[in-house]
């Protein structure tokens, strides 16, 4: 890719970002279901969002099954932590690698969050399944 600007000045902050982060790389299940059923990838995140407001405020959060955790960003924003959990090690692990890949420190994605293989033992937390 050029160092050019691009032509239309709104896209700037992307193209920056990009050179900067390089893309954000989709988990697993989610880039299966990118190429096999966009629409499919739609519900699912219309369906974090929705969680994302039910949790807007809470302290400490559980999921409890979150796969490759590609969507649980959407929560993370709006919660003081998040630990995501998984029976699965390979989406834990291909969670994980990307998380260490691409920082936990992105704009906007903070907050403390942790992808476990198995149940953490945490103190009343507020848990989503």
């Amino acid at each position: 890719m050029s160092d050019q600007s691009p032509k239309e000045v709104q896209y700037k902050d992307s193209i920056d970002r990009k050179k900067k982060h390089g893309l954000t790389p989709l988990g697993i299940k989610t880039s299966f279901t990118w190429d096999s059923d966009p629409k499919r990838l739609l519900f699912s995140l219309a369906r974090y969002k929705f969680v994302s407001k039910m949790l807007a405020g809470k302290g400490r959060v559980l999921e409890i099954g979150c796969g490759d955790a590609f969507s649980t960003r959407l929560v993370q924003q709006v919660v003081g932590s998040l630990v995501a959990t998984d029976f699965d090690p390979i989406f834990v692990d291909d969670a994980n690698e990307r998380m260490e890949k691409n920082g936990n420190s992105k704009p906007g994605y903070t907050m403390p969050f942790q992808i476990l293989l198995g149940m953490p033992n945490l103190t009343q937390p507020t848990v989503w399944m």
